[in-house]
C-alpha cells in the first residue's frame, strides 16, 4: 500500500508531466454588431438643452456607420496592397511580359560614340613579359672594366 500511495504522490506533485499541454491562448470575441442598442439612450435622465435623441442616439449611430465605412475602406485597401505584393513577389518579366528597364554598364566603354554593334569588345590581353625575357634585349653599355 505505502508503494501505491508513493506512486500516487510523485504522479500528483510531478503534475502529470507526461499528460500535460501547452497553454494554448484563447481567440476574444469581438461581436459583428453592436451589442447595446443606441435607442437606450433616449431613456436616459438629461436636462441638457438638447433632447436624449440628438445627445446619445443619434451620434452613436453615426459613429456606428462611420466606422463601418471606415472598417470597409480598411478592408479594400488591405486587399489592393495584397495585390500588388503578390505582383511585386513574382518574377520579373512575368507578370506583363515586359523585361526589367535598365542596361548593363562597362567602364569606359565609348562604342556608343565611335559607332559599331553597340556593345564593348573585349579582347583578351597580351601576355605581359617576364623580368628575364625584358633584361635579356637591352644592350648594355660599355663600362670602363669590359672595354678592351
Amino acid at each position: 500500500m505505502t508503494r501505491f500511495n508513493t506512486l500516487l504522490l510523485v504522479v500528483i506533485l510531478s503534475g502529470g508531466a507526461g499528460f500535460s499541454r501547452s497553454a494554448v491562448a484563447q481567440s476574444t470575441y469581438t461581436p459583428q454588431r453592436p451589442t447595446v442598442s443606441p435607442w437606450l439612450g433616449l431613456w436616459q435622465n438629461n436636462t441638457g438643452a438638447l433632447d436624449n435623441y440628438h445627445t446619445f442616439v443619434r451620434p452613436q449611430m453615426e459613429l456606428n456607420n462611420t466606422l463601418q465605412m471606415q472598417n470597409a475602406a480598411l478592408r479594400r485597401q488591405e486587399v489592393g496592397l495584397q495585390n500588388l505584393n503578390n505582383e511585386a513577389v513574382q518574377p520579373l518579366g512575368t507578370a506583363t511580359g515586359m523585361l526589367p528597364t535598365g542596361q548593363g554598364a562597362t567602364f569606359m566603354s565609348y562604342s556608343h560614340y565611335y559607332g559599331g554593334n553597340n556593345r564593348p569588345t573585349s579582347r583578351p590581353m597580351a601576355p605581359r613579359p617576364t623580368a628575364s625575357k625584358a633584361t635579356a634585349n637591352i644592350p648594355t653599355v660599355p663600362t670602363a672594366s669590359n672595354s678592351h
